[in-house]
């Protein structure tokens, strides 16, 4: 991370220190690992979290986490009455989607003859058409 303020941790030793309190904290008192819990729990915010997520020498540390907590939330998905929160969270943090497959069938089941109309059945359909309404 070049430029801006220095870094909050000097190597990923000492981030990945600081991450296991973070998941033990939260054993303890029996709350639920979330992104935003970490990076308040580490000093900092989603964001800069993130962040260090981008500099290599934190990306393993930081993915490692992330991917930690998106098991609990794909845990809680079947073992909560109301798993909408679990679903918000892995749709917005871990890009998990709903995904819909759809086959098309493009042959048609009736075979129709399509036949250019002359310029006298044109007239005659544009009349009734006139006619009708």
């Amino acid at each position: 991370m070049e430029g801006g303020r220095p870094l909050k941790f000097n190597n990923p030793e000492e981030l990945q220190l600081k991450i296991d309190q973070y998941f033990e904290h939260c054993r303890e008192n029996e709350r639920p690992f979330t992104v935003s819990g970490l990076a308040f729990f580490l000093g900092t915010n989603r964001q800069t979290l993130l962040n260090y997520e981008a500099d290599e020498r934190f990306f393993d540390t930081i993915t490692l986490a992330k991917s930690r907590i998106e098991g609990y939330a794909e845990e809680s998905l079947f073992l909560l009455r109301n798993p909408n929160g679990a679903i918000f969270n892995l749709k917005n943090n871990y890009k998990w989607r709903d995904q819909l497959d759809v086959e098309a069938n493009t042959k048609n089941t009736h075979e129709h003859k399509i036949r250019k109309l002359s310029p006298e059945e044109i007239e005659a359909a544009k009349k009734a058409f006139d006619d009708e309404f």
